[in-house]
């Protein structure tokens, strides 16, 4: 039955077409419900792209309804934010002329209905009614949001049959948004933060804490300042995909750590432009158009970080240089996953891939351009990419050590010459294990190719397979020959772990000593590296408590710090790296050579000592670890303990020097600029009067 909300205007228009076909009367009804909606169901813009006066078509869809010969729509809106400014009627009656339509609006409602006149046949299906403008009257302000639910689920919208009967209908209302901009915070070169209530704080201008999510529509941090620590604690930086934004922008920066932050939903995720010596650990990227770019920029190092699902772009990449020359940037152990591109490095030379998990990328790294070279890809898992790695162009580049398997294609070479491939498994890719086309003089050697659909297959391409005798070739699963006599021409007696027959690819490509067992490395007699270690504090008293005791590690010359294996660092062979704590690299001892600085537990230190027995003087602590390569180094430093309560300044005994000290660190905490952790004899991480009491009590001891 017709609601009586109905306006006397609609009503007539709607009835006037029910009476003129009422001598031609047929039984229509109903079998299911039709459903109204807005399509699309939601209208949200950003601030910055709209303004006021911005006009946009809100579209009323009709689907599935059996019958129709009328029908009105009533929508209800906020007037203080939109305003109808004109409609359209719809299709669904677009096959007669014979209809009128009808429309009123303003004061937050918009009515509007159409019917046919006459004997006309009903409509069946799925088509538009109408078709609104809006206009925008309001902008929000910075931070802001203003929304309204665009209401057609009411009495008033409603579809009629050919005797005014009301069909069944879902109807499903809209939803209008517009957000305000969320400007960039701004770490500024003299180390102050803008806007002031940014949730970021700083004790000391070099380390920058989150102290909650960040939402903004353009760029979220941007970095000025050189030498400072990015701690994310956890929270999400935030984007709404505005083109060129950027998550983090390191523009022109060195020295910078980024770490434990959750970025999306942005251009660039942490974006990298003529920077160097940047470290980028623990962070988790996704949902970006690109997840880390790196444009001309060199010796930064990303490390330990989850970078995944970019796949909005046509070339969405997790880490991508955009065809800057960038160099000596270490990429490793990261988490790298179901982006359209993995790792793409084109045009840049001198970088190393290391230890990553590249799963689930249209392509899992790939290296373009002719200045691509010399790059290093090693021991990576590269598992279920479409190609696990491609070469474009690209030379004198190693790909070593790497398990890829279970990709469309393991590698794959395209006008490509003079690289190494070695020492990897290639094994149960679905398509083929390596093409190569118009790419000649690789060395490809001790790679174990093992149940791939084809292992290799060939356009125009010649090349080195075996290593010579007695290194060998490589191992392959289909192999049919035996391994009877030895020698340089196999003709010699005795077996030697090669095929005595060749495998032969095509006339151009034979590997002349196939291996009749998989390889496996020899594990290397390991280098020793004396590294320079610096340790603060350099004097510390064992019953206090800091908050942690920091280590400067510097390599010598010709390696690069950013090769460390963090995890494998020990001091004194006993206590590992905090790594929950700050690690970043720098350089720390101002001798411009670049050092890791890593963190280990006070307490642990402390009780280490402590049960050596030691009461006061010198002791020699030790770190030692290894770099990826396995290589090993070994650095000591000199450190000044005393377990003595009171001895603030460690110098053997408690006077009045020490409760003068401790006096002077009086009400201080972490991060104050008075704090003294050596007078913290409580450990609760303040300088209070139970800890001078403490230090008072005993005046007068010498160890």
């Amino acid at each position: 039955m017709l609601k009586k909300i109905v306006s006397g205007i609609v009503m007539t228009v709607l009835l006037t077409g029910v009476v003129a076909s009422v001598l031609n009367i047929e039984v229509v009804g109903a079998s299911h419900s039709a459903v109204v909606e807005f399509f699309p169901s939601s209208y949200i813009f950003n601030a910055d792209e709209v303004y006021v006066g911005y006009k946009f078509n809100a579209t009323v869809y009709v689907l599935d309804v059996e019958n129709l010969h009328g029908w009105q729509v009533h929508i209800l809106y906020d007037e203080n934010l939109i305003n109808v400014s004109r409609c359209f009627e719809g299709k669904v009656f677009s096959y007669t002329k014979a209809t009128t339509f009808v429309y009123r609006y303003g004061n937050g409602s918009f009515l509007c209905a159409s019917s046919l006149l006459g004997d006309q046949y009903p409509f069946s299906g799925s088509g538009t009614l109408v078709v609104v403008e809006f206009e925008i009257l309001k902008i929000p302000p910075y931070g802001e949001t203003y929304s309204c639910i665009l209401n057609i689920d009411n009495e008033d919208t409603l579809l009629l049959d050919r005797y005014a009967n009301e069909i069944m209908a879902v109807k499903q209302d809209g939803y209008y948004e517009i957000r305000g901009m969320f400007p960039p915070i701004y770490i500024k070169a003299d180390g102050s933060i803008e806007p002031l209530d940014a949730p970021i704080t700083s004790p000391d201008n070099v380390t920058y804490i989150l102290t909650d999510n960040i939402t903004s529509s353009g760029d979220g941090i941007v970095v000025e300042r050189d030498n400072i620590i990015i701690n994310g604690a956890g929270y999400t930086i935030q984007g709404v995909g505005v083109k060129e934004s950027k998550g983090i922008d390191l523009f022109r920066r060195t020295n910078v750590t980024v770490s434990n932050t959750q970025i999306k939903n942005f251009n660039y995720g942490i974006y990298l432009e003529n920077s160097s010596n940047i470290n980028l650990s623990g962070n988790n990227i996704t949902n970006n158009g690109y997840g880390i770019g790196i444009l001309n920029s060199y010796n930064n190092t990303i490390r330990g970080n989850v970078i995944k699902n970019h796949t909005i772009l046509k070339d969405s990449s997790g880490i991508t240089t955009h065809y800057t020359s960038s160099y000596k940037n270490i990429i490793q152990q990261n988490y790298i996953s179901d982006n359209l591109l993995g790792v793409n490095l084109a045009n840049s030379y001198e970088n190393s891939i290391l230890n990553n998990t590249i799963m689930r990328n249209k392509y899992g790294i790939m290296l373009a351009g002719t200045m691509s070279c010399n790059n290093i890809l090693y021991g990576n898992i590269i598992s279920n990419n479409g190609e696990g790695i491609k070469l474009c162009l690209s030379s004198n580049n190693t790909i070593s050590n790497n398990i890829i398997n279970l990709n469309s294609k393991g590698v794959e070479l395209d006008f490509s010459n003079y690289n190494t491939i070695k020492c990897n498994k290639i094994l149960n890719n679905t398509g083929l294990g390596v093409f190569l086309s118009y790419s000649s003089n690789n060395i490809i050697y001790h790679n174990n190719f093992i149940n791939n659909a084809e292992h290799v297959l060939l356009d125009g391409s010649t090349n080195i397979w075996d290593d010579g005798y007695p290194s060998g070739g490589n191992y392959w699963s289909d192999y049919a020959g035996v391994d009877l006599y030895s020698g340089p021409f196999q003709n010699e007696t005795g077996s030697d772990g090669i095929g005595d027959t060749p495998y032969v690819i095509d006339e151009n490509n034979v590997d002349h000593y196939p291996l009749i067992n998989p390889w496996t490395p020899t594990p290397p007699i390991p280098e020793v590296l004396t590294a320079t270690v610096g340790i603060h504090p350099e004097a510390l008293n064992l019953r206090s408590k800091g908050r942690w005791i920091t280590a400067s590690i510097e390599l010598p010359e010709g390696y690069n710090v950013g090769d460390i294996n963090v995890s494998s660092i020990l001091l004194n062979d006993t206590i590992p790296v905090d790594l929950s704590k700050p690690i970043a690299i720098g350089d720390y001892d101002n001798d411009t050579v670049l050092d890791l600085m890593v963190c280990f537990n006070w307490t642990e230190v402390s009780e280490y000592i402590l049960f050596k027995g030691i009461v006061f003087g010198n002791i020699t602590l030790e770190l030692s670890g290894k770099l990826y390569d396995g290589t090993v180094f070994v650095g000591t430093d000199v450190v000044l303990v005393s377990s003595l309560i009171g001895d603030v300044n460690i110098d053997g005994k408690v006077d009045i020097e020490d409760i003068f000290v401790a006096a002077l660190s009086f009400g201080s905490y972490p991060d104050h600029p008075r704090w003294n952790p050596n007078a913290d004899f409580t450990k609760d991480g303040y300088i209070g009067i139970d800890d001078i009491y403490l230090t008072a009590r005993n005046f007068g001891k010498q160890a």
